[in-house]
């Protein structure tokens, strides 16, 4: 139970109230898949969790923030002894108030539990650093405690920042940054592992870093081929004559790119335990109708592997048909449902823009045909051209480091007790690398991981 009661109190830490209530609401439940993260878990591994939810306390109610005055002159005696009474009432100062007021009672009632020898370290570290390197560890001892501290509101590694950075100041509200050091703003992302559990040594955490509504999936165009890849491969799949008009279609003997997209489901057994392997398309129909998954806004690696093979494969299937030629009009009538019409194929350039043109006319039922089917799977942009499939994921990664305010990313790695820190100019944009999808936020990697 202590690492669910350890989950609990980090969430209710990063909720603007300190504390959640059920039923849970989207952002609620998406700071709760940060902290899980951090944990190497997620919310359908942790079924202890929802009861446990029910049973905690708010923060205020766990650790209530320390009156400034109480043994504030301790703390300014030991100040003045290292010449520091400037820089500690400027580092209290700016630490946050208001809905983070816990901010400073963590920091006050951690500084009245230091012995002499640690309060002298503090006071000595305190503002030693003019501004992060490129990369650099933090110790152990005092440097390790701060790091971890415990404070509503605000993720690890800010109070670290605002404490051995000269200026540093945490920021808060509707910033899309974190810490604010001389004018250069850092967006900072804790992704250390956690701390020793008994019998068990430390892990560096591996997971790909998450951000907030700046890295929603709906705003960019990947996001909507993907969804209209999902549709039309579920329209398609309701009429089994779909799939025998595409090249490569043959009773007897079906071409191998055609049997990679559609062969029959295969079940195996492996060690007692079957195991089905789908056809490219099955896997699709099966991520979305069964595991009601992608259209939830859950996209992992296997799915970007899987359709980046679709898109692959389709377009070898599709690739033997002129893209100059029009083979297919669309009759519509304000009282009229549209009807497909297969002609004889007619270059484009050949059709005039106003005046009476001739076409000869294949069919007009509504059957699938070769033409319909293959025009229908060439709507899609992944199709025609694969390779924009990757690039659009790592396009997006690119924007949201692009467009966000920090002019730096701080990605603190490593194990609980040996953290290292990464500084990230935000111009290396395009070495972030896509990760996956998960409750419509993207996931992504900071250069080097």
């Amino acid at each position: 139970m202590e690492k669910i009661d350890n989950i609990i109190r980090d969430w209710f830490y990063e909720l603007p109230n300190g504390y959640a209530e059920h039923p849970y609401s989207q952002k609620e439940l998406r700071v709760l898949d940060e902290v899980l993260a951090k944990y190497g878990t997620s919310l359908n591994e942790v079924d202890q969790l929802d009861q446990a939810f029910l049973d905690a306390k708010p923060v205020e109610e766990l650790e209530k923030p320390l009156s400034e005055d109480q043994n504030i002159d301790s703390l300014m005696k030991a100040a003045d002894a290292h010449d520091k009474r400037g820089q500690f009432e400027r580092f209290l100062a700016l630490l946050p108030g208001g809905d983070k007021e816990a901010v400073r009672g963590s920091m006050y009632k951690y500084l009245l539990s230091l012995s002499p020898e640690d309060l002298k370290e503090f006071m000595e570290k305190l503002y030693s650093e003019t501004a992060p390197k490129e990369s650099f560890n933090l110790g152990s001892g005092i440097d390790n405690d701060i790091f971890h501290l415990e404070a509503k509101g605000i993720g690890k590694g800010e109070l670290y920042c605002a404490w051995i950075f000269i200026g540093a100041e945490i920021q808060g509200g509707n910033e899309s940054f974190d810490v604010d050091i001389n004018a250069t703003l850092y967006e900072v992302k804790d992704y250390s592992g956690k701390k020793e559990e008994e019998g068990k040594t430390e892990k560096e955490n591996k997971n790909a870093i998450r951000v907030g509504v700046e890295g929603s999936v709906t705003k960019f165009p990947v996001w909507d081929n993907i969804l209209d890849t999902v549709r039309r491969v579920k329209k398609a799949n309701t009429d089994p004559k779909v799939w025998n008009n595409l090249p490569g279609y043959d009773k007897d003997k079906p071409s191998a790119n055609w049997l990679k997209l559609f062969r029959d489901p295969v079940t195996s057994e492996i060690k007692g335990k079957k195991k089905t392997s789908y056809s490219l398309k099955d896997y699709i129909i099966d991520r979305v109708e069964e595991k009601m998954k992608i259209v939830t806004g859950e996209f992992n690696k296997t799915d970007t592997k899987n359709f980046k093979q679709f898109y692959e494969t389709m377009n070898k299937i599709l690739g033997e048909i002129g893209s100059t030629d029009i083979n297919q009009l669309v009759a519509q009538g304000p009282n009229q449902e549209p009807v497909s019409i297969i002609v004889d194929p007619i270059p484009l350039k050949k059709v005039p823009k106003t005046g009476k043109f001739t076409v000869n006319i294949l069919d007009r039922t509504s059957d699938p045909r070769k033409e319909s089917v293959v025009n229908y799977f060439k709507k899609l942009e992944y199709v025609r051209n694969p390779d924009k499939f990757e690039a659009d994921l790592d396009g997006a990664v690119e924007t949201i480091i692009k467009e966000g305010q920090a002019h730096f990313w701080m990605v603190f790695r490593g194990t609980a007790s040996n953290i290292r820190a990464k500084i990230i100019n935000k111009d290396r944009a395009k070495e972030f690398i896509y990760s996956t999808i998960s409750q419509n936020g993207i996931k992504f990697f900071e250069p080097g991981e």
